[in-house]
């Protein structure tokens, strides 16, 4: 009680290249949520945190960030329902540092305020160890 899961999802930067961003996210979207409920799935967070920008420095744009998150939610209301997909947090998990954060946002974990990406597509950000 008092503890929200956080589940991980991302791809490596091979696949990101090939072009297989969508077919990953799907396939961990559906394996690691295959056995609960649409109501547990409101109430967990979806980190999205590309393998490839984790202490690399490297970062996914805005518009790659947004095109994940879209896409994630995309898969939730598919499997889950509209309801489920509007409610279940997503944060980018990737490095976030005050050099590449631009536009309105919350960020949670010691991220700078500010703003990145806009119009409300991340819920959230969340800043590892990979600290400028």
């Amino acid at each position: 009680a008092g503890i929200t899961p956080i589940f991980c999802i991302g791809e490596t930067k091979d696949e990101r290249l090939g072009g297989i961003l969508e077919p990953v996210l799907e396939i961990q979207l559906k394996g690691g949520l295959k056995d609960i409920t649409p109501e547990q799935v409101a109430s967990l967070v979806i980190a999205y945190e590309p393998v490839w920008a984790i202490g690399t420095g490297l970062t996914a744009t805005s518009k790659e960030a947004q095109e994940a998150h879209a896409f994630i939610r995309k898969v939730i209301s598919d499997v889950f329902g509209a309801d489920t997909a509007a409610r279940v947090r997503i944060q980018y998990g990737g490095s976030v540092k005050p050099e590449n954060v631009t536009g309105p946002a919350l960020f949670v974990s010691g991220a700078p305020s500010g703003a990145f990406p806009p119009q409300g597509a991340v819920s959230a950000f969340s800043s590892g160890g990979n600290r400028a």
